[in-house]
Formats: C-alpha cells, structure tokens, sequence
C-alpha cells in the first residue's frame, strides 16, 4: 500500500476560477438594463502528489477521496490498523476542510484504540470534541468511545463523568442502557458500591422492559446484570468469621444470605443469554462455593475446647462442608461443557474456569478422594472429558482459597 509521509515534494492544486468573456455585439443604443457578469465558474480539483528528485517531478499521483477512505475502511476491517492509520491521516492532512475530516479523525482513533494504543486513542476523541462543528452523532460516539478508552486504563473517575454526562442528555434507549451499565461499572471499581447498585438496576430493567421482549442479546445489560451480583459477591467474601459463637452464627447468617443473594442475580445473568456474561456467572458461582469452605474451614476454632476435642472438631466440620468443594466441582465441570457447547472453548472465562477446575480436583482427592459426583457426570458427558480427571499425579500442599 502507497504511503504519503516518504513523498519529498508535495504541491496541492486549489481550485481555480474561469470568467466568460463578454459577447462580441453590443447595443448601438444606450439601455437601462445594467449588464451583468455571469456568475463564476468554480472547479473543484482533488489534490496531486507530486514526487520530486534532484529538481525533476518524477511521479504524480492523483488524489481521490473517496477512494481513500474506502481503503482506509477495508484496511480497518481486516485490522490492518497501522495501515488505516496512515490513510485516515492523509485524508486529514489534504482534505482539511472536507466534511470527511470528522469521520476520518474519529475512525482514526478507532484503529488507535482497537491495536490498544489508548494514549493516542484518548488523543484523538478529545481532539473531535473541541471541535465546534463536529457533527452530533459523530461526537456522541466520541464521547462513549473516549469514556471507554478511560475504562480500558483503569481511569474510572473521568470514565463515569463523561458516562454521568451523557446521561443527562437525551439519548435512544440503547445508548441509555450502555451509559448506565458502564457508569456503574466505573462506580463498581471505584468502590462505590451503593452508589452503582441503582445504576445497574436500571440498565437491567430498561434492558427487560424493551429489548428482551423481542429476542435482543445486549452485552451492556448482562455485564450491569453481572457487577450487581458481584456486589453481594463481595460482601458475602468480606464477612468473617469471629468468636464467640454468638457472632459467628450472625456472620454465618450474614454470609449465607449475600451468598445466596449473589447466586440468584448469577443466575438471573445467564438468562440474558449473553455468553460471555453467562460464563462469567458461573465462573463466580462456583468460586463462591470454593470461597465459603475456605471461610468455615480457617474459621477460628471455640478456645475452650481441649487438643482432642479440637480434632474432632475439625474432622466433624471437614465432613459438613465437604459438599461446598462437591458443588464448586460440579458448578466448574458444568462451565466447562457450556463453553464447549456454545463454542467458546478460547474464551477467557473458560480458560480461567479450566483452571481452578484441575488445582481444585487435584486437592479434593488428596483430601477425601475422586470426586463420586464428577464420576457420574463424566458418565453423563463421555466426550467432554476435562484433562485433571485423568492426572492425578501433583497434588497442592494447601487448599485452594480465592
């Protein structure tokens, strides 16, 4: 592909602008009717490179504009970026003032962002947004997309001022729905957990209110549907456990509701049926059990008990709370098939999902044995059969925790 920034010589033909001459006859006699110049011919001429050396133009290649932007569009869409790069900035750099301009800057920090040069990204939006001419729609999706390239670095503060902002205009329901699911995203992440809460709430029922009904998949929605249930996710894993025994039934208490409650707004993200989300989910769901057991199994032990009756204490509760690591297994197996089945098996997710499945199978049969549920499912689902069933060689020294 041609590149412009090598040329050494560049010489731009502006438009030009023709006269008529006047007719050859005139009048004899005087007329009261002023004679008037027609009006100007005007003739638009797209720029010329020329390509000069040791004095002599050597090359000359005619600009087209539409042409250039439907390369730099193709090259974006086979995200040959660096390439899209170079040509929307020669759009920008001979086509100053063509209404092309807006588009070509905005496109340009697209490629930026999706080969995650976010700087320059970042650059590039607030560059459109000073613009007073920049076309509405344009700078709209300027807006989401800088707000986005905030979020990309972890620049939660001016990521929900500009989704705060945009909320008080007036935007379609779609556009309504992804500000407040990622202005409660930043709010999440910046511990504002009750401040974010109402937001998510609200993407979630705009999103059952008038897409759901008619099939539509949104990945805003179930990403808001997804941090609402990580907010009790945390609460559940940030209650501990405390002596006497009065305040660990309380903490207990507390901890089975935000776990239960955490499970239900799980659940409610894999009926969005987005499949990212939805792997998520049970991602979570299943680290919740594993998070439970380790919370009873290193809760503090009632010091009036003696050294035997501490023993017996331990493997008493080791029995009771064995079926929380029976239920993570099962949780992380059945991920693992909906991965498979909806052809996901690269996704991060699952990758993340595969791996506490094999340390957490590996530690349950050093402690108790092979898992006699997974056993059963493998009988159910012959040829999904996940590697750590069949390794039982290393074994983890402790027991999986977060």
């Amino acid at each position: 592909m041609r590149t412009f920034s090598s040329l050494s010589l560049v010489f731009l033909l502006f438009s030009s602008l023709a006269y008529a001459n006047p007719p050859s006859s005139r009048p004899t006699t005087p007329s009261n009717t002023p004679i008037t110049k027609p009006p100007p011919l005007q003739l638009d001429i797209d720029p010329m490179l020329l390509r000069a050396k040791d004095g002599q133009v050597r090359n000359i290649q005619q600009l087209d504009l539409r042409e250039l932007y439907q390369t730099a569009a193709k090259a974006y869409s086979l995200k040959k970026y660096d390439d899209a790069i170079k040509l929307y900035q020669a759009i920008r750099t001979y086509y100053p003032t063509h209404t092309y301009l807006y588009a070509a800057i905005y496109n340009q920090a697209l490629a930026h962002e999706d080969k995650a040069d976010l700087p320059a990204a970042i650059t590039l939006y607030i560059e459109i947004l000073k613009q007073p001419t920049t076309p509405a729609n344009i700078a709209l999706n300027a807006r989401f997309r800088l707000a986005a390239s905030y979020g990309k670095t972890k620049a939660w503060q001016p990521a929900f001022q500009l989704y705060d902002a945009l909320l008080q205009t007036n935007l379609s329901e779609e556009d309504r729905i992804d500000a407040l699911a990622y202005a409660g995203e930043a709010l999440f992440f910046l511990q504002q957990h009750e401040q974010a809460q109402p937001l998510l709430r609200l993407a979630v029922a705009l999103h059952l209110r008038k897409e759901a009904p008619i099939g539509k998949i949104n990945y805003a929605a179930a990403m808001a549907q997804y941090y609402w249930a990580r907010i009790y996710h945390l609460r559940f894993k940030q209650r501990n456990f405390r002596l006497p025994q009065a305040k660990m039934k309380e903490d207990l208490d507390d901890k089975a509701r935000n776990l239960l409650r955490a499970q239900r707004l799980y659940l409610d993200t894999i009926r969005l049926r987005h499949a990212e989300w939805a792997l998520a989910a049970v991602y979570q769901i299943g680290k919740m059990y594993e998070e439970m057991y380790h919370s009873m199994n290193t809760a503090p032990i009632p010091p009036e008990l003696n050294n035997e009756e501490r023993l017996i204490y331990t493997q008493e509760l080791h029995k009771k709370i064995k079926i929380l690591l029976d239920k993570a297994l099962v949780t992380y197996y059945r991920n693992l098939l909906l991965a498979e089945r909806i052809g996901m098996n690269k996704a991060d997710w699952k990758q993340r999902t595969d791996e506490r499945f094999q340390q957490l199978v590996l530690f349950y049969r050093r402690s108790f044995g092979s898992p006699p549920l997974l056993q059963e499912l493998q009988q159910k689902h012959p040829s999904s059969r996940p590697t750590s069933l069949t390794s039982p060689s290393a074994r983890p020294t402790s027991p999986p925790s977060r």
